[in-house]
C-alpha cells in the first residue's frame, strides 16, 4: 500500500509538471500571436509612411521643375535687359 502511494504521489506530481507545461505553452501562444499583431500593424504604418514620403518626393520634384523653369525665365529676362542696355 505504501508504495502504491507514493506511485500515485508521483503520477499526481506529473500530472500537475504536465499542466504547467500546457498552459506555459498556451500563454506563450498568446503572446506570439498578439507580437504577430503588433508586427504587422508596424509594417502597415512603416509602409503607409513610406508612401507619404515618396509622395512628398514626387510634390518636391514638381515643386522643383517649376523653380527651375522660373529661373530660366528669369535669367533669359535678365539677359534681354543686358543685351538691351548695352545697345
Amino acid at each position: 500500500y505504501a508504495s502504491q502511494n507514493v506511485t500515485g504521489i508521483y503520477a499526481n506530481a506529473a500530472y500537475t509538471q504536465a499542466n504547467t507545461a500546457t498552459t506555459n505553452a498556451a500563454t506563450a501562444d498568446s503572446k506570439a500571436v498578439t507580437a504577430g499583431s503588433y508586427a504587422n500593424s508596424a509594417y502597415t504604418n512603416a509602409n503607409a509612411a513610406f508612401l507619404k514620403a515618396n509622395s512628398a518626393y514626387e510634390s518636391q520634384n514638381a515643386t522643383g521643375q517649376y523653380a527651375n523653369s522660373a529661373f530660366i525665365k528669369a535669367n533669359a529676362a535678365y539677359h534681354d535687359h543686358v543685351e538691351t542696355i548695352g545697345t
